[in-house]
């Protein structure tokens, strides 16, 4: 067998070296892609077909094991335009849901604002009692920032939409405290406060991010993405006005 010439091994390990931080860039290090494709599956069969999950047992497993992967935008740039569109919140945070309570979060993202609508309905304990349902609705805007995994909301307002018939002020706080624990960071974060979101994987239909934020730091959120829209180029703007209004969180 002929053996290789010097200059040439030399060359070919240095090629070695300056292509193994592009590839890193481009998230194609690592398992191969057939494994990834795998873990990410393990995800989505642990998410659940409507409302939000916790990031908990097989699911909180599952996301760590593709968050390893790091499969992010290699700029900011391009990881604001990976979260362009409508999404879905699918899981947040280890409490568990409410029974009782329907729960679905739509997130839209266009250019530098975020809107998120939870739409919720509680069901009443007593056969009697009538279900209570409504929106909140949060506007943020997006900060790049230098880090190409990284971006920052700052909300800049919020409204709690509920039907005009009467509402049980009582029944109200309980329920938006239970909220709030189960949402995701744009809607626990107080009015003009910046939150810091990570992103640790990020593909055309799925993306998980953390918190970087004093009390929410840590906290795992997991969007999926609605309806094949990508970018931004399809569906209306969320959280249409209806019913009544009423100020507060």
């Amino acid at each position: 067998v002929t053996s290789l010439p010097p200059s040439f091994v030399m060359v070919r390990a240095l090629l070695a070296l300056l292509l193994a931080p592009l590839a890193q860039c481009v998230g194609i290090s690592g398992p191969p892609i057939s494994d990834r494709a795998a873990l990410k599956q393990s995800v989505r069969r642990a998410l659940p077909e409507r409302g939000v999950a916790p990031v908990a047992d097989a699911l909180c497993s599952a996301v760590e094991q593709l968050e390893a992967e790091y499969v992010v935008p290699a700029t900011p740039e391009f990881l604001l335009f990976g979260l362009g569109g409508c999404w879905s919140l699918s899981a947040f945070g280890e409490d568990e849901p409410l029974p009782g309570l329907q729960l679905d979060v739509e997130q839209r993202i266009e250019g530098d604002e975020l809107r998120s609508v939870a739409t919720f309905e509680l069901q009443p304990d007593s056969p009697e009692g009538e279900p209570l349902c409504g929106e909140l609705q949060v506007d943020a805007s997006i900060i790049s920032t230098t880090r190409a995994d990284t971006i920052q909301l700052r909300t800049s307002s919020r409204r709690l939409v509920l039907p005009r018939s009467g509402t049980d002020p009582q029944q109200l706080s309980a329920l938006l405290s239970v909220l709030h624990r189960r949402l995701s960071p744009e809607f626990r974060a107080d009015e003009g406060v910046k939150v810091s979101l990570q992103t640790t994987y990020m593909d055309s239909d799925l993306h998980i991010s953390r918190c970087l934020t004093r009390e929410l730091a840590g906290f795992c959120s997991v969007h999926t993405r609605r309806g094949g829209d990508i970018g931004g180029e399809s569906g209306g703007q969320s959280g249409g006005e209806s019913g009544g209004e009423s100020g507060g969180r």
